[in-house]
């Protein structure tokens, strides 16, 4: 899926899935970025609403779950929960009964084991062999979900949605429990501490049996649960960082090491499913040779090379490649080396030779960069390919994490804190107990995969079936940035000519691809649509004309059908795709070459197949269940979301939105709209001169969507018709006319002062200047100071440049004494002036009270108005005064 983000550092953009996708793991792969700014990504993935119960088991705990009565005896059972662990081994819950019944869930080998059993004493859990056996790698510290579904003796045993039915055994359908379950581990009654088997060392989330849920209720400490051991609730994580070799031909890890020590000491883990594989490849210090540690056939070899071509070998272990951890550890002390391999410690035969080691600066696992001497780094088979973790280099662990940092060594092709191997014969499908034999493909499963790691076009090879049992297949990748197109070529490239043939002795003609039946139908499906062109050239032959009416000519298709449709015409008609559109050369035949011409003719076997939806198909009256058919056919899907289900939304004002082959397009015929969205405003005046002529004109000079009112005027001159769209009022186009000579100052309009845009900011301003518009000081600023000038902006200006922090006070400057002087003046004035008001204002205190307790108090001035926040407009609507600005 490929989704749109951001375009700067603020924007949040939504991305809502269709359907919900459970996933262990999701992967982001920035395809494009902004040219102009730095790369860049921040994700974050929304889930939803969840609860969450959890415990976590140590190893020597568990818990009992005791019943009211004695014995539980259950006809149905549904038994959930999720678990993750990093021991292979451990009893996820346990249950019997004294008659022979009994259940359980057991991890084995990073497998889930269920035993059960329903009244057979013949039965014991110590001895009998697993029912069912599901799930492979589960060791992995990863969530694993599991489902138990009884119902008599039939069950359903699902793990990672693996799902898996089977029947039980024993001679009832009621499964008999006395006492309490365990969970965790099979406590032995008799002796406090002791298991019957090794307990699960781990977490469990969201355990429940048969609708109670069993954490939850030892987290309340109800009465019904036992506690045995240490039980905590919640979630250790280890710190334990693995890393994945992904490629079996270029992974490699250096670390780096302490050279010249008098010994060697290495150690880690590792679990693969390949029989062979480089491990580890070092150079030792003072010219004592080279270390290797290889797998080969799933066996463990020392082999340590001294330069004079002496040097000695140890081999140990077996079916290593089982994708089970193995540890393994290389010690060299005193002319003694040791080969430690899951606690089984080897040395090199006594006959061999005098050592002296000494420890290399550089380590590296899993493979060797091409860019280095055999003498540096030696690797006679390929890389290794799986997992390793606990790396430990002269008794000091490794920090993997400042290798994915950059800080410490350097690593190619790895997925460094990720174990991402998967059982390739995960889920087995070999019925009636076979078993399946799987391989690891070097190769991608298609040329998609090969554009994303960066190549361009060419030949490779691709592996359809991943893993499965088919071999590889070369194509040429055709990538370019829409479509990626996978060409195989076969072996009939050139024209080859047909002489003499007849239905006694045909002639065959075999297209070989390099490939089997099967390898081709893999890639095919794989596909989102394929095609196949065969062109028949004939000259005074027939093709499909015949007495009898059989073809002289067909091709065949993958399910060994014969096909006589030729130049692109539907399946079943034995014509051309001439003779269905009637457009033949000869209206005779159905075909070009069955005119019987001496020119050569052309035809070809590609048909142009329907890519859309189709729905509401009735054929002979009856109604055909169109989806129910397309889950049987290949290259047909059920159901049509189409682009429009999702962005017809934004066809606006009536526009329809169409489909189209990658995408969609709003048709705005239908809407005065035009625009890709029908949102630009556009005048559709529809004339009609009689019955059977009528016309119709569209103005889309400018926006007309612009609620403003128009003027339509249209005038009608014999056959000529002129239109003409005026927005502006009667009232004010008729003052345009007049115009105004004088001066102006403090102009505003709302919160815009045009006069101050226009003459400060002419390149930016959104006002126009007609004619003769110069600043002037209007002659006078009345009774005014002439050396104290303000202007108020509002806070909304946008054209001002000053910070909306600053004051909006600019007084011109005088020297000191002027400033001194006017300060002086100011004040008798002020004085003087306040003393004539109170007295105007005693004078009519009485006849102005009645009209102030009615009327609305108006601003003392605009100044206040501005500064104040208030709607100049709305507010000198609502007051009595008047004022001329």
């Amino acid at each position: 899926m490929t989704f749109l983000g951001n375009m700067n550092a603020d924007r949040v953009v939504h991305h809502k899935l269709l359907h919900s996708v459970r996933a262990r793991f999701v992967r982001f792969v920035p395809i494009e970025w902004n040219p102009n700014g730095k790369i860049g990504m921040r994700v974050e993935a929304y889930g939803c609403s969840y609860r969450s119960d959890v415990a976590d088991f140590n190893g020597w705990s568990s818990l009992l779950y005791r019943f009211n009565q004695k014995t539980m005896s259950t006809f149905k059972d549904v038994i959930s929960l999720k678990f993750k662990s990093m021991q292979r081994d451990g009893v996820l819950f346990h249950g019997e009964g004294q008659r022979g019944d009994h259940i359980t869930l057991e991890l084995q080998k990073g497998r889930l084991a269920l035993y059960l059993n329903l009244d057979d004493s013949k039965a014991q859990v110590s001895s009998n062999v697993p029912l069912v056996i599901l799930g492979s790698l589960l060791d992995d510290q990863h969530w694993h979900s599991v489902l138990l579904e009884r119902v008599g003796k039939q069950a359903n045993f699902t793990v990672d949605m693996n799902t898996q039915h089977f029947q039980t055994k024993g001679e009832t359908d009621a499964l008999d429990i006395d006492y309490e379950l365990s969970f965790g581990g099979i406590p032995v009654p008799t002796k406090p501490g002791t298991f019957l088997k090794k307990n699960f060392h781990g977490c469990i989330e969201n355990l429940y049996y048969n609708g109670v849920n069993i954490i939850d209720l030892a987290k309340r400490r109800k009465h019904q649960i036992y506690s045995v051991g240490n039980v905590t609730f919640s979630c250790s994580e280890p710190q334990i960082v693995p890393i994945t070799f992904v490629n079996s031909r270029s992974s490699y890890l250096l670390l780096p090491g302490t050279p010249q020590i008098d010994g060697l000491s290495v150690s880690f883990q590792f679990r693969t499913w390949n029989e062979e594989g480089l491990l580890l490849s070092t150079e030792l210090s003072e010219s004592s040779g080279t270390l290797l540690l290889i797998m080969e056939g799933g066996t463990l070899r020392l082999l340590i090379k001294k330069v004079a071509g002496q040097g000695t070998e140890i081999i140990t272990g077996s079916g290593l490649n089982d994708g089970q951890w193995h540890s393994v550890s290389i010690n060299a002390r005193r002319n003694r080396v040791t080969l430690t391999l899951d606690n089984d410690a080897a040395s090199p035969a006594p006959a061999t030779s005098w050592l002296q080691i000494y420890s290399g600066s550089s380590y590296y696992f899993g493979g060797c960069p091409d860019n280095l001497t055999d003498s540096q780094c030696l690797n006679p088979i390929k890389a290794f390919q799986g997992c390793m973790r606990l790396i430990f280099i002269d008794n000091q662990p490794k920090d993997l994490i400042s290798v994915q940092q950059g800080s410490l060594g350097s690593f190619s092709d790895l997925h460094i804190d990720l174990c991402s191997i998967t059982d390739r014969c995960l889920p087995n499908y070999c019925e009636h107990g076979g078993h399946s034999t799987c391989h690891n493909s070097i190769y991608e499963q298609s040329c998609e995969v090969y554009r994303h790691r960066g190549n361009m076009a060419g030949f490779f090879y691709v592996d359809p079936d991943g893993s499965g049992p088919l071999g590889p297949l070369q194509v040429f990748c055709n990538i370019t940035e829409d479509k990626i197109w996978m060409t195989v070529q076969h072996n009939n490239t050139e024209l080859a000519r047909i002489q003499r043939s007849n239905p006694e002795k045909p002639y065959a003609m075999t297209l070989n691809y390099g490939g089997s039946l099967e390898q081709l139908e893999a890639l095919i499906d794989s596909s989102e649509h394929c095609e196949q062109e065969v062109t028949y050239y004939c000259k005074r032959s027939h093709l499909l004309n015949t007495p009898d009416g059989v073809p002289l000519t067909w091709w065949i298709r993958r399910a060994n059908e014969k096909h006589p449709s030729w130049g692109g015409s539907v399946p079943g008609v034995q014509q051309c795709r001439c003779g269905l559109e009637e457009s033949c050369l000869d209206s005779r035949p159905f075909c070009n070459c069955d005119a019987g011409t001496d020119k050569w003719r052309g035809t070809s076997s590609r048909q142009k197949g329907f890519f859309g939806c189709i729905r509401s198909l009735h054929l002979n009256g009856q109604n055909i269940d169109l989806e129910e058919r397309a889950k049987v056919t290949s290259e047909v899907r059920p159901g049509c979301p189409g682009h429009c289900s999702s962005y017809g939304r934004n066809c606006h004002n009536g526009g329809k939105c169409v489909e189209k082959h990658s995408g969609y397009s709003c048709d705005c015929t239908n809407s005065p709209y035009e625009g890709p969205f029908c949102k630009t405003g556009s005048l559709q005046i529809h004339y009609r001169i009689s019955k059977e002529e009528s016309h119709v004109f569209t103005v889309s000079t400018e926006n007309l969507a612009n609620r403003r009112v128009h003027q339509v005027k249209m005038c009608r001159d014999g056959p000529e018709l002129s239109i003409q769209t005026l927005w502006l009022d009667p009232e004010v186009a008729r003052a345009n006319t007049l115009g105004f000579v004088g001066c102006l100052s403090s102009v505003q309009y709302n919160h815009v002062a045009p006069l101050k845009a226009a003459f400060r900011h002419p390149s930016i301003s959104p006002v126009t200047v007609r004619r003769t518009l110069t600043e002037s000081s209007c002659g006078s600023m009345g009774d005014s100071d002439v050396n104290a000038v303000t202007t108020v902006h509002s806070s909304t200006d946008p054209f001002g440049t000053r910070d909306e922090h600053e004051l909006f006070t600019h007084t011109v400057q005088s020297d000191s004494t002027v400033i001194g002087g006017v300060i002086a003046v100011v004040t008798f004035v002020s004085f003087c002036v306040i003393g004539i008001m109170i007295h105007f204002l005693y004078q009519h205190k009485q006849s102005h009270h009645g009209s102030q307790t009615k009327e609305k108090e108006c601003p003392e001035g605009l100044n206040s108005s501005f500064i104040n926040g208030i709607d100049l407009q709305n507010k000198t609507s609502q007051c009595k005064q008047e004022y001329f600005i």
